[in-house]
């Protein structure tokens, strides 16, 4: 099983596929280079691993748009 950074371990192929992937965690991605002009967000699901999708979040003056 492949483990992601934040714990997560991904489970195989047929496990994904019956899971009803309830808990959706999202986690914002941590590298040497960071945007200045948002971040990026990485939706997991924390049961089975399976990676749902990525969302860039701008910033706008105090916060996100």
């Amino acid at each position: 099983m492949k483990q992601y950074a934040n714990g997560i371990k991904k489970k195989n192929k047929l496990m994904q596929l019956f899971c009803k992937h309830k808990n959706i965690g999202s986690f914002t991605e941590q590298s040497t280079f960071q945007s200045l002009s948002g971040e990026t967000v990485h939706h997991i699901c924390t049961d089975c691993g399976k990676y749902k999708g990525k969302q860039f979040l701008e910033y706008e003056g105090m916060g996100f748009k």
